[in-house]
């Protein structure tokens, strides 16, 4: 780490971490070179912690457990483990892989208080590259991109609004320029705009087809219906009729007959009444409607 306070006026400017290997990880890397249970060669690329530097430190021994058998817990990698939260460790534990004296791989566990010793160094590391501006945190991370996507909005909004008047503005001159091109072009043919302005008046006009008959069915008119008649004319029989009648003197009928109004009683007038008996049915007849 290099600081230099005349690099500029910022805190990012002034701190340099260009001698650290791979600024943008968590942890170095390299090659671990092995053999595998068949004796080959085998190449791993892995995480230089904390832990597996102290693991070569005999003074740091006692933080490390070798695995033997069967374990009741599940082992997770040092560098993936110290990244968990408490609730996610529970029944986890971390290890490294160590090269026996054989060149095989060992499993070791890794003490707590290496942990706690893994997150404080990662932690550290993490602030050096946010003061030098090489690491950008999530808070940042997120203001920054709240303005540029805002900013991006705002000028997208300008953009369509620019777009939306131009259209509009095409539309209400398109025509007018149209209209204008097609003037300038016939008036640019002289004599042939005559030409062509005379050949369609002399031109004969073309007849108009007319409408073809449409022909026209009657329905034949339905027949009237018919009378139904029942019965039979009656005869009547002549000699029996009832005669009702009141008899006056001829003197009372003249008197009578010069009156102006009609008598109000029976008694003032000659009247008789003749009713016949009918010896067959009346006949009756129905009209349909």
């Amino acid at each position: 780490m290099v600081y230099d306070p005349d690099a500029g006026p910022s805190l990012s400017d002034r701190l340099d971490l260009d001698g650290n290997p791979e600024i943008d990880q968590d942890w170095p890397t390299y090659e671990l070179k092995y053999k595998d249970e068949n004796g080959k060669d085998q190449v791993m690329e892995m995480p230089m912690t904390i832990a597996d530097w102290a693991a070569t430190e005999v003074r740091f021994a006692k933080h490390f457990t070798k695995v033997r058998g069967t374990l009741d817990t599940e082992l997770v990698m040092y560098h993936e483990y110290i990244k968990l939260s408490p609730e996610e460790a529970e029944g986890k534990s971390a290890f490294i892989y160590v090269l026996a004296s054989k060149g095989q791989l060992t499993r070791y566990i890794v003490a707590e208080e290496m942990v706690t010793l893994g997150r404080e160094r990662l932690d550290f590391w993490n602030e050096l590259r946010e003061m030098s501006g090489d690491l950008i945190s999530e808070d940042v991370r997120d203001k920054v991109s709240d303005e540029i996507e805002a900013a991006f909005e705002a000028k997208l909004d300008a953009v369509k609004a620019q777009y939306e008047a131009q259209i509009e503005s095409l539309k209400q001159s398109y025509p007018q320029e149209v209209a204008r091109k097609m003037a300038e072009a016939l008036m640019a043919q002289g004599s042939n705009l005559d030409s062509f302005v005379s050949s369609v008046v002399s031109a004969p006009a073309v007849p108009v087809p007319s409408s073809p008959a449409v022909p026209t069915v009657t329905a034949p008119s339905a027949p009237a219906p018919v009378a139904i008649t029942k019965g039979n004319i009656p005869n009547k029989k002549e000699n029996t009729v009832i005669k009702i009648a009141r008899s006056r003197s001829t003197e009372a009928c003249i008197a009578l007959s010069t009156m102006l109004s009609p008598p109000s009683r029976n008694s003032l007038a000659n009247s008789t009444i003749s009713m016949a008996f009918f010896v067959d049915i009346p006949m009756s007849r129905t009209n349909p409607i």
